[in-house]
């Protein structure tokens, strides 16, 4: 009991990863009418728990004391990830009174997962709080939410510097959001009381049996746009602006919702073992806990999303390329991400290319790609966002893979 939260938090990060696609290449499209675009993109990744500690939770096994004593938390610990899979569809001829403008289609399953949580519950979920006889843990703020939906969208595209603007038809099938304001845990020295206060909100909705279910619709738009500098295409420099996740999903009524505002006391027992919680029922707790249920409608925004990359040109003769990006979710767990590398063409068909990433849910990473190219009429791309963390099942912070394969005709 005293571990359940963490533990259905961990395996739904791991099993259901957010990606950030990193491995964007600019090629020229005047010479492709239609154009169908596969991607993976897969990323989990935490601020404070390693790969070590992460699969002794999925897969089982005895988490030691000297495993734990790895996993130091800090004063903001994060967990979350990205996993998409889309397909998309351009075609440059459809518009027959706009040469330069075509249509795009994309469908796409998008999970989405963001949490953090204070160093005070992370010790009181592993250590009890026999070990905090007479302290305060503070256990404000913490937070998780799991969103899954798809969209299916439709835009424009203008060829000429392959941007676009799409608007999405949002299918939700499952959404948990809760949230902790401030909130204070505290055990008298004696073992023999517990003093908490408590507030916080929080929804989720109707239980799903497949996993494409329909909970809500919604609707959305992304804008995607490419700033070409320098005309002659052997020199030229391309930075990339995109706004997604523009949108809401709107629930059905049966999602259910729980608002806990309360303090309260436990006395006349000693709780130096949170483990005699067991003996309660769930209803006996949520009374005693103050907490409120009911059920109604919700709509909940989508978690936006903001990137500017200077992404590899694979008509620059060069050898070498810079590239440099920024990504931002608007979510407190998430914090603004950089990074830099270079990418390397050691002959026309294949690129090669490095980064070193900091932010987002996690710390210092570094990441590899490979871009190979068949004429031009196939593309494939290969990349991790995270090389210790998908080579290793004990070190790293996360696991991250990513697949792109493109089709032009």
């Amino acid at each position: 009991m005293k571990t359940g939260l963490l533990t259905i938090l961990l395996l739904t990060c791991w099993t259901l990863s957010f990606g950030q696609n990193m491995y964007q290449i600019y090629e020229d499209s005047v010479l492709n009418n239609q154009s169908f675009r596969l991607t993976s993109s897969n990323d989990f990744s935490t601020s404070s728990i390693n790969n070590m500690m992460t699969s002794k939770f999925i897969f089982g096994g005895h988490i030691s004391p000297e495993i734990k004593a790895d996993n130091i938390q800090k004063d903001f610990n994060a967990m979350g990830g990205e996993f998409n899979q889309k397909i998309e569809y351009f075609n440059l001829n459809s518009l027959k009174n706009w040469s330069n403008v075509g249509l795009t289609f994309a469908i796409s399953d998008n999970n989405f997962i963001s949490s953090n949580y204070t160093p005070d519950l992370w010790n009181l979920a592993f250590y009890g709080n026999s070990n905090y006889l007479g302290d305060t843990l503070d256990l404000s703020y913490t937070h998780f939410q799991y969103l899954h939906f798809q969209k299916y969208e439709v835009g424009f595209y203008d060829k000429r510097t392959q941007s676009y603007v799409r608007f999405g038809l949002l299918t939700g099938n499952r959404s948990i959001n809760y949230q902790l304001g401030k909130s204070l845990f505290h055990t008298a020295s004696d073992g023999s009381s517990i003093d908490a206060q408590l507030f916080g909100e929080g929804f989720n909705t109707d239980s799903v049996s497949g996993y494409f279910d329909v909970n809500g619709y919604g609707a959305s738009i992304e804008i995607n746009h490419n700033f070409i500098f320098n005309k002659d295409p052997k020199n030229q420099q391309v930075v990339n602006f995109n706004l997604s996740n523009i949108g809401a999903i709107r629930w059905s009524k049966n999602t259910s919702y729980q608002i806990i505002d309360s303090a309260f006391n436990f006395n006349g027992l000693p709780y130096n073992n949170l483990t005699n919680f067991e003996d309660y029922t769930t209803d006996d707790l949520l009374d005693t806990l103050g907490v409120s249920v009911g059920q109604t409608t919700r709509v909940e925004a989508l978690p936006i999303r903001i990137s500017i990359q200077k992404i590899p040109n694979r008509l620059n003769t060069a050898k070498f390329q810079s590239i440099l990006g920024f990504k931002a979710i608007l979510l407190p767990d998430y914090r603004p991400l950089i990074y830099g590398g270079v990418y390397y063409k050691p002959i026309d068909n294949l690129g090669l290319s490095t980064r070193l990433i900091y932010g987002g849910f996690s710390g210092l990473k570094m990441g590899l790609t490979a871009n190979f190219w068949s004429g031009n009429k196939f593309y494939i791309g290969v990349g991790t966002n995270d090389l210790v963390g998908i080579i290793s099942e004990q070190h790293g912070y996360g696991k991250s893979f990513s697949l792109s394969i493109q089709a032009n005709l």
